[in-house]
C-alpha cells in the first residue's frame, strides 16, 4: 500500500513540474554587461551592451550578469561588483542584443528599451535591475 502511494505522490510531482513554464525549471542564462553609457560606452554609471559571449568576461568594465525575461521586462542580476554606488542605472540607448543572445533568453530578437532604471540590491549580493524590453518570438 505504502508503494502505491509513493508512485502516486511521484506522478503528481512529475505532474505539476511539468505544467510550469520553461522560465521556472530552467537557470537563466550567464550573460556579460559593459557598463557605460552611449553607443560608445562612455566611462560612466550605465550599461552599454549586453552579449552572452563569454570573450567579454576580462575586460573590466563587463560585469558577469543572469538575464530573464517575463513578459515585457528583463530582470538583469549582477554578479560582480558596480564601480560606483547605484540608486538608478540609465541606458542612454536602446541595446539589440545579438542572435546567438536573444535566442539563448529564448526568442528571435531581444531590444532594452532606453531609460532610467532603479537598482536594487534586495535578495541579490551585487543588485539587480528590472528593464523594459521588445521582444520578437
Amino acid at each position: 500500500m505504502k508503494s502505491i502511494k509513493r508512485i502516486a505522490l511521484i506522478g503528481t510531482i512529475i505532474t505539476v513540474i511539468a505544467a510550469l513554464p520553461i522560465s521556472v525549471l530552467a537557470r537563466p542564462p550567464m550573460l556579460f554587461a559593459r557598463l557605460g553609457k552611449g553607443g560608445n560606452c562612455r566611462d560612466e554609471l550605465g550599461i552599454c551592451h549586453v552579449t552572452a559571449r563569454s570573450s567579454m568576461s576580462g575586460e573590466p568594465r563587463n560585469v558577469p550578469v543572469t538575464g530573464q525575461i517575463e513578459r515585457n521586462t528583463m530582470l538583469i542580476i549582477f554578479g560582480g561588483k558596480l564601480p560606483a554606488e547605484a540608486g538608478e542605472i540609465p541606458i542612454e540607448e536602446d541595446i539589440a542584443l545579438d542572435d546567438a543572445t536573444s535566442k539563448l533568453l529564448g526568442f528571435k530578437a531581444v531590444t532594452i528599451l532606453h531609460g532610467e532604471y532603479t537598482f536594487s540590491r534586495k535578495g541579490t549580493r551585487f543588485g539587480s535591475v528590472r528593464v523594459k524590453v521588445n521582444t520578437t518570438k
